[in-house]
């Protein structure tokens, strides 16, 4: 299977690194060029434009920064969409609005080309241990195409319906980790005012049901030292 990945950023550069560790020929494209370079290293090409990236590929992963950089890969000049294959898959890991990815959607269909948003949970470190949650949005065929892309850098791949879904989840997703965010600062706040020793609190309330601090252990320890 041949992937173009675009955008080398925190996550896409080390998602690239896992599909050249799972085998797949990878060619890689990032609007400042120097960031291809380690990739290259470990045996991708470079493409000197997201349409040249896309046009021998059965897949392109895309993980750029927002709605308006990423419509500008896909359909600006130069664009992916100029030489996305029919029957290729435009995997979208970036997290933008769910609007932007049904439109994203809509318009690769037109050039019969398949396409899912699959924005990530798990940060950098997920992406760098290959262990993200990817929340799917697209067709059963488009995600189906996109899964052994997939595969090489998640843990979870969840489906959760058309295109626009899997953006959708990863609202979800940030809701609830910012009331996690929310809860716990005030929770830190009140133990301090009771003159609290926060170090070992935390301790304790880890072998209770606020258990589900360990899943925000670090900026928890953030907070507090």
């Amino acid at each position: 299977m041949t992937v173009a990945v675009v955008g080398m950023g925190t996550m896409g550069a080390p998602m690239a690194r896992h599909l050249l560790a799972a085998g797949l020929a990878v060619t890689v494209h990032n609007r400042t060029r120097a960031r291809e370079e380690p990739l290259a290293a470990l045996g991708a090409g470079r493409a000197a434009s997201p349409a040249e990236a896309a046009a021998d590929a059965d897949a392109v992963l895309t993980c750029v920064s927002d709605g308006p950089d990423l419509e500008q890969v896909v359909l600006g000049p130069g664009g992916i969409a100029e030489t996305l294959r029919a029957g290729a898959v435009l995997v979208d890991c970036s997290t933008v609005a769910p609007s932007v990815a049904r439109w994203l959607g809509e318009a690769l269909a037109e050039r019969d080309a398949l396409f899912v948003d699959a924005p990530v949970s798990g940060g950098s470190e997920g992406a760098e241990r290959g262990t993200l949650t990817v929340f799917c949005g697209g067709s059963d065929a488009a995600v189906a195409r996109a899964r052994p892309v997939l595969e090489a850098f998640s843990r979870s791949i969840t489906h959760l319906g058309p295109a626009g879904a899997g953006q959708a989840a990863k609202a979800v997703n940030q809701m609830v980790i910012a009331g996690t965010y929310a809860a716990l600062g005030e929770a830190i706040a009140y133990a301090e005012r009771a003159g609290l020793p926060l170090e070992p609190l935390v301790e304790a309330l880890g072998g209770g049901a606020a258990d589900s601090l360990r899943t925000v252990s670090w900026p928890v320890s953030s907070l507090i030292w």
